[in-house]
């Protein structure tokens, strides 16, 4: 029809013929509104939900990737990791033949209840199936029958030191680094260990990590994989360091340190010998012999598999306790830092030292000292330092940076390689300039927002309102919350373009214009925008601090003011010291803007002690001040 329309050149043929395309157009239209809301509008499990959508083609695909790689190959690359142990060969020696200081024997097993192995079976969620083929949902579903048995295999494992052969074989998924991958390298391993080996691995770690909190046993400087800790408060301290340093007139000498796959080299029998000298039991160490020797692995994608081959050293990838050994296993690295501050995140070190400008020279000298003590810890731990990925950078204001002459400035080196300056570095996910500005980061967020945006859409007039919004918060929404509280000392300029990208989301969700007012959306949908958010994340890790004085590296920095004098009265039991500060770049630190934000709560919600309700009231509070 629309040829014959445009050959006759007919006023009437032409306009009948739009009419059929546009009624043909909307029916298409109707059609897949009707299909989406039929598939996806009924009230169903999230799970269920996310299923409908990637096979309609909405978020990550499930399915496997074609791999143009032999799977041996890429197993050989996972297990076959070039190491010198020669270093640790030697230290293990060395260490053998000092006695323990009567550390030994300070931890044991304690049997486990039901009721233990009932918890750790219910906090798993991954129903990923193991080489033993028994899915979490069948063990829980046969839990009345088959508790008492699970409780005995578990403290028969425990008692005589065995963990069960099976649960030593892992199916490896390759997961691809970039998206089209060619090598080995270009993979990461993810492992999948049967169910029931993670269920007594919980239990273990919970003795285990008990035991090292209650000692002290764990620097308190390693944030990660321990309860209250995490990158953001890590990055907290950092910052505020810098921040602090600025305060003073002081710049901040940063290197951040990279090892090569530490979590795969670690050397088992020094791994040992560090249990015996915080205090494990005979009976503990040979469990965690038996747990690590003899293990296996096979790569799997689709429904191919590699061969087996025997992993031999490092902790298991994937599982709940490989973690908390390689926090034992990395711990002392501290102890070989003579100069500077320090913090870890796992295996992520960096070390730090505040000076005046015209004492760089000393502050290189200095560090240049930790940094070559810790090439030697490495090398006799078994584990490489990337030179090439090992960044530095010098952080302060700019009329600060402007003093040091870095054409004539010392380098830092690690093992005689020099190591450039940087202007920025990416640390624990986030972008830090030498200005300690986030420019960067808020320019990263917002395209991965906008993106996020752009792949939904295509949808955007097909799916239900509660599709849309659960796409939303968990897809591209969480992307404002990471570290929102370590940048909020940002400008009002990146913090309005953070609010604008906040806002563009919340039109995607009601196919709004882009004049339309955002504000009453956001109550429609209960949000909060990007500064209440972060005053609310602000409160909410400052009451975890206060309650549970942890990490004690935050919790150190907040005094109230009835510690601090005997003049104030009951109220000051729940008002905090504000830090003493000279400039604005203090004045916007963590720890003087948590102080402010909970002094300015009333009495009745500081004194809040359940998390839950101090929550409830704090979102009640920044309500009621949008009203």
């Amino acid at each position: 029809m629309e040829r014959c329309a445009s050959s006759v050149a007919c006023v009437q043929d032409w306009n009948a013929y739009k009419r059929l395309r546009n009624q043909t157009q909307q029916q298409i239209r109707n059609a897949k509104v009707r299909f989406y809301y039929r598939s996806l509008a009924k009230q169903q499990s999230t799970k269920t939900l996310w299923a409908k959508l990637k096979d309609l083609g909405i978020g990550k695909s499930a399915q496997d990737i074609p791999i143009p790689i032999n799977l041996n190959t890429i197993n050989d690359h996972f297990v076959n990791i070039p190491v010198d142990l020669t270093g640790a060969r030697d230290y293990v020696t060395e260490l053998e033949n000092i006695p323990c200081c009567g550390s030994e024997d300070r931890f044991s097993f304690t049997p486990v209840t039901e009721a233990d192995v009932l918890g750790a079976i219910m906090r798993m969620t991954s129903n990923a199936v193991g080489v033993d083929k028994i899915p979490i949902r069948f063990i829980k579903d046969t839990l009345p029958i088959t508790l008492p048995i699970i409780t005995a295999i578990f403290n028969k494992s425990l008692m005589s030191s065995v963990f069960p052969e099976i649960w030593k074989s892992a199916l490896v998924r390759p997961l691809p680094k970039i998206p089209s991958p060619q090598t080995p390298s270009d993979f990461r391993p993810i492992s999948i260990l049967p169910a029931l080996s993670k269920c007594l691995e919980r239990i273990v770690h919970q003795q285990f990590s008990s035991y090292l909190e209650h000692n002290h046993l764990i620097s308190n400087f390693q944030s990660g994989f321990r309860t209250n800790h995490s990158t953001t408060t890590a990055l907290l301290k950092i910052t505020d360091d810098i921040r602090q340093a600025m305060d003073e007139k002081k710049a901040t000498l940063l290197t951040l340190f990279d090892f090569s796959k530490a979590f795969d080299c670690v050397h088992h029998p020094l791994l040992f010998i560090k249990l015996k000298r915080v205090g494990f039991s005979h009976g503990c160490v040979d469990w965690v012999k038996s747990y690590l020797t003899a293990r296996q692995q096979c790569v799997r994608t689709g429904d191919q598999n590699s061969s087996w081959r025997a992993v031999t050293r490092g902790v298991p990838q994937g599982s709940v306790l490989g973690p908390l050994l390689f926090s034992l296993y990395i711990d002392d690295v501290t102890t070989v830092i003579s100069h500077s501050h320090f913090h870890l995140y796992a295996d992520d070190l960096q070390i730090y030292q505040r000076f005046f400008p015209n004492d760089m020279t000393e502050c290189v000298s200095s560090m240049i000292s930790d940094i070559d003590a810790i090439a030697k810890w490495a090398y006799r731990h078994g584990l490489k330092l990337n030179e090439t990925k090992t960044q530095t950078m010098v952080v302060g204001y700019s009329r600060l940076l402007t003093k040091i002459d870095f054409n004539t400035a010392p380098k830092l080196r690690l093992n005689n390689h020099e190591l450039e300056y940087s202007d920025k570095v990416k640390n624990l996910g986030l972008i830090m300039t030498k200005h300690l500005g986030w420019t960067d980061q808020t320019v990263l967020t917002c395209n991965r927002v906008f993106a996020g945006i752009h792949s939904l859409k295509r949808f955007a007039l097909f799916l239900p309102l509660n599709v849309k919004i659960m796409l939303v918060k968990t897809l591209i929404l969480l992307q404002f919350n990471y570290c929102d509280i370590v940048i909020n000392d940002t400008t009002v300029e990146l913090s309005d373009r953070l609010q604008r990208a906040q806002n563009y989301c919340i039109k995607f969700i009601f196919n709004s214009r882009r004049s339309d007012h955002v504000t009453p959306l956001f109550q429609q949908l209960s949000l909060m925008k990007l500064k209440e958010l972060c005053d609310y994340h602000t409160l909410v890790l400052l009451h975890s601090i206060i309650t549970f004085k942890s990490p004690r590296y935050l919790s150190e920095n907040f005094l109230f003011m009835s510690d601090i004098s005997e003049r104030y009265t009951r109220r000051g039991a729940s008002i905090l010291s504000i830090p003493h500060h000279r400039t604005s770049f203090f004045n916007k630190s963590f720890t003087v803007t948590a102080c402010r934000l909970w002094n300015a709560l009333p009495d009745n919600i500081r004194n809040l002690g359940l998390r839950s309700r101090f929550r409830a009231g704090v979102v009640g509070l920044l309500r009621d001040r949008r009203v």
